[in-house]
C-alpha cells in the first residue's frame, strides 16, 4: 500500500490527484473500485481490477513504476482468496506524509555532544565533610 496512497487516497481526492476514480484508504472503497468497475471481489481474486493491474496484465499496470515482487503479488492473491478480510470500518484514513528533515531534528536523533558540567566551588552537596571515624570492627568505642 505505500506505492498507492499518493495516488488512490481521500489525501489525495483533496489535492485531485486521484487517479481512475480508486480510493483505497477504506474497504468501501476497494469494493466499490473505480472508473473500471470494482477493484476487489472478495473471494475470487480473478474478477476484480486490482490483481491485474498488480500483476501488469492488460491496460492498467499497478505500480506504474514497476511490478511486485513475485512474493507480494501471492500475498494478495492469498488475501483476496480469504474473502479480503479488512478491519477498517469505512472511515477514509487520511495518510500524514513522514518529514524526515523535521523528524531528524528530534532530541534522540541528534548527534552526541561534549557536555560541560556546571562550574562547582566546593564539594558537592552532602560531602561537605569527611568522616574521619573508623568503622573498623578493631577500634575501640569511647564511651
Amino acid at each position: 500500500m505505500q506505492h498507492c496512497y499518493q495516488c488512490h487516497s481521500a489525501e489525495a481526492q483533496k489535492t485531485k490527484k486521484l487517479r481512475g476514480g480508486l480510493l483505497l484508504d477504506s474497504r468501501a472503497g476497494l469494493l466499490k473500485g473505480g472508473d473500471s468497475g470494482p477493484a476487489i471481489v472478495a473471494g475470487k481474486p480473478a474478477e476484480g481490477s486490482l490483481l491485474k493491474a498488480l500483476r501488469h496484465d492488460g491496460e492498467v499496470k499497478m505500480p506504474p513504476r514497476g511490478k511486485l515482487s513475485g512474493p507480494i503479488l501471492a500475498d494478495f492473491e492469498q488475501w483476496l482468496k480469504l474473502g479480503a478480510p479488512d478491519p477498517r470500518d469505512g472511515v477514509l484514513v487520511a495518510v500524514k506524509p513522514v518529514d524526515i528533515p523535521e523528524g531528524k531534528k528530534f532530541w534522540s536523533f541528534q548527534p552526541l555532544r561534549k557536555a560541560t558540567p556546571p562550574g562547582s566551588e566546593g564539594p558537592a552537596p552532602g560531602r561537605e565533610t569527611t568522616s574521619t571515624a573508623s568503622f573498623s570492627p578493631h577500634s575501640k568505642r569511647a564511651d
